[in-house]
């Protein structure tokens, strides 16, 4: 019979835990690539359409959509390949999303099962490691990196970081070397699927200073290294995320930012109601907003009670420890791109959820009561519930871009996805209404401006499209912002600030192929056959296949010979 128990102990709570998380998440299975991010990163990467292994060998030599994530593409490459279909969707998508969708469900499975093993490992009993285990498995705002086919980077990384966590207890309870060289590999490896894994070594110290009662001495000798390798991460990433900035958060301003932050993320920990993909909550807003001094205090006082119980609560303040180290790379203290929309997601939360499991569990088995039981198996299926309902906000673009206004009626997050929807089925006037709508709550925000300008371009409404290519540079600098903003000087017959345009662009760009054949075109457009020459000249010597420049040398050439016929 104890034989029979410890199988149920071993086996029964990874059953339990894959069966709960099928009925919650099920429906993302008929889900679909969703133009948030899935269409660049997967669904229409060149690279992955279809995949080979050099092309996927690409991404380890650069960084792609300011992100180095090397062992992210290797990982979607596998799935590209087992997931390519026969024939292309109305979007011309060759891939399978049940595939991805699929493949986020079972590392999710993976990650729950090892927070219940490290549960267990800090002494929490079946029962509570496996409410534990549930809370992180099931909790409302685990849906967005579970059903975001892109946010499989941040729940690979999140099962490595677990897996590193828990070889390296299993390591310093019993001093096997080899569950000690596994953690650092697997330490390795998260960074390289998502930098933010960076700082898993401080999640080890937490535990084992709090939650286990170690000496910091004994812990940094076995945690050194890893800090030593954790330095070429962090500066790869920081290259590879440059995060042009239209707002510069002030220093002394970072530390309210994040406590803002961190007290969003309580609350709907607490009360996961109106969750979405753009909480609006960027530096500019939050140091704008008077909601700063609420949440602020809130935050401090709650890391007052934390620290007033940190003796009679080790565990409990262990896992609230656990929480804000997981978030460090995310809370503002350094800037990174998503802050264009806001300092909070909810897929930020993927690996931290580790720390209210802790909690959770140990609050529980320190009651001792057959109620509280009860009650937490009513927070878990009231939690499963809400997590159901959320996961049909995923089931495709409109749906999710929608829901983001129903939360957020400002977001830009659903007004730049809905106008590029527009914008793809060729809705001129609604995709300008949207971008408009994008630009009237976020004016300084350079990308929401440069939409709007496409869509005016397209629209023939040329000076208001140079006006908002205007707004865009003032944010973001990039050549196809100035070849657009240079054809619409000349549609709108300003030429000479066109050819401005232009020269300023190949001042900063003078490879660009794009700017040549815009500035020949500008050439040609005033019959300087020579000089228009000489610029798609340039254009293909650097792109042989840009069509604009073929087609345009040609014709002067054309022109010229008739010229001089006449």
């Amino acid at each position: 019979m104890g034989a029979k128990r410890d199988w149920l102990g071993k086996y029964g709570a990874v059953m339990i835990i894959f069966i709960v998380i099928a009925v919650v998440f099920h429906l993302l299975l008929s889900a679909d690539f969703v133009s948030w991010d899935d269409w660049q990163t997967i669904a229409q990467n060149p690279r992955l359409n279809p995949v080979t292994w050099e092309e996927v060998g690409y991404y380890w030599a650069h960084s792609y959509m300011d992100l180095y994530v090397p062992v992210t593409y290797m990982f979607w490459g596998f799935l590209a390949a087992i997931g390519r279909t026969g024939a292309a969707d109305p979007n011309g998508i060759w891939l399978n999303p049940a595939v991805f969708h699929g493949a986020n469900l079972l590392l999710h499975v993976g990650s729950s099962v090892i927070v219940y093993k490290i549960l267990r490992m800090l002494a929490a009993l079946p029962a509570t490691a496996l409410f534990g285990a549930l809370l992180f498995a099931i909790h409302p705002v685990q849906v967005e990196a579970v059903g975001w086919i892109s946010g499989g980077k941040d729940v690979l990384a999140g099962l490595l970081s677990l897996a590193c966590v828990w070889q390296y207890l299993e390591w310093s309870e019993k001093g096997w070397k080899w569950h000690y060289a596994f953690a650092l590999g697997l330490y390795a490896i998260g960074m390289l699927a998502k930098p933010a894994a960076v700082v898993t070594p401080l999640v080890i110290a937490g535990i084992e200073i709090w939650a286990r009662g170690k000496s910091w001495r004994k812990v940094t000798r076995g945690l050194w290294f890893w800090i030593v390798i954790a330095v070429p991460v962090v500066v790869v990433a920081r290259l590879a995320q440059p995060t042009p900035e239209t707002f510069v958060t002030p220093l002394l301003g970072r530390p309210v930012v994040m406590m803002d932050a961190l007290a969003m993320y309580m609350g709907k920990l607490i009360w996961p109601a109106q969750l979405g993909i753009d909480y609006g909550r960027a530096p500019e807003w939050v140091l704008g907003s008077t909601d700063k001094y609420f949440t602020c205090a809130a935050t401090a006082m709650v890391v007052a009670i934390a620290w007033a119980m940190r003796k009679r609560w080790r565990e409990i303040v262990a896992g609230a420890l656990v929480f804000v180290i997981m978030l460090l790379p995310v809370l503002g203290l350094v800037k990174f791109d998503f802050q264009r929309y806001s300092t909070v997601a909810d897929h930020y939360l993927y690996a931290a959820m580790l720390g209210p499991a802790m909690a959770g569990a140990f609050a529980l088995e320190r009651i001792k009561s057959r109620w509280m039981l009860c009650v937490a198996g009513l927070v878990i299926t009231a939690l499963g519930i809400k997590a159901f309902v959320q996961t049909e906000n995923w089931r495709d673009s409109r749906t999710l871009f929608s829901h983001a206004l129903e939360v957020n009626p400002t977001s830009l997050a659903g007004n730049d996805g809905l106008g590029n929807m527009a914008l793809h089925t060729g809705d001129i006037p609604e995709a300008i209404a949207r971008f408009e709508e994008a630009v009237r709550g976020h004016p300084h925000d350079p990308i929401a401006n440069f939409n709007l300008a496409n869509a005016l371009l397209l629209a023939g409404r040329y000076s208001e499209a140079a006006a908002s290519y205007r707004w865009a540079l003032e944010g973001r600098q990039y050549p196809f912002l100035y070849v657009n903003y240079a054809n619409a000087l000349a549609r709108s017959g300003r030429l000479k600030e066109a050819f401005q345009v232009a020269e300023e662009g190949l001042r900063q760009w003078p490879e660009s192929s794009e700017l040549h054949a815009t500035l020949g075109a500008l050439e040609e457009s005033r019959g300087n056959w020579t000089e228009a020459e000489e610029e798609y000249a340039d254009a293909l010597r650097n792109q042989p296949s840009l069509e604009a420049a073929r087609t345009g040398i040609d014709r002067v050439r054309r022109a010229a010979t008739k010229s001089a016929a006449h």
